[in-house]
Parts: C-alpha cells; sequence; structure tokens
C-alpha cells in the first residue's frame, strides 16, 4: 500500500466509526425517550421488549 492509499483507508474508517457513533447515539437518545414514557407515542404492548430479566 502506498502512503496515500493508506491515508485514505485511514480517513474513510475515521468517517465510518464518527457515523456509526452518531448512530447510536441517536439510538440511545430513541431508546431513552421510550424508557422515560412520551405521553401518547406509546401503546400497550410497546416496552415488552425492554425489561430485564
Amino acid at each position: 500500500m502506498n502512503c496515500d492509499h493508506q491515508r485514505e483507508v485511514t480517513e474513510l474508517k475515521r468517517s465510518h466509526q464518527m457515523q456509526l457513533l452518531d448512530a447510536l447515539e441517536e439510538a440511545r437518545l430513541k431508546h431513552e425517550q421510550i424508557e422515560t414514557g412520551i405521553p401518547g407515542e406509546l401503546h400497550a404492548g410497546s416496552r415488552v421488549h425492554h425489561r430485564r430479566s
């Protein structure tokens, strides 16, 4: 691999990692909103899969 190619691969990995972290943060925030219970947006069975055994 030449230097330019290594730099490009490194930048792509960094970019992909940032996208994954952004998606993870967005999912965490959505989950938090569901857990705290937004009135009117939840229905009876929606929390079943969130319970811990």
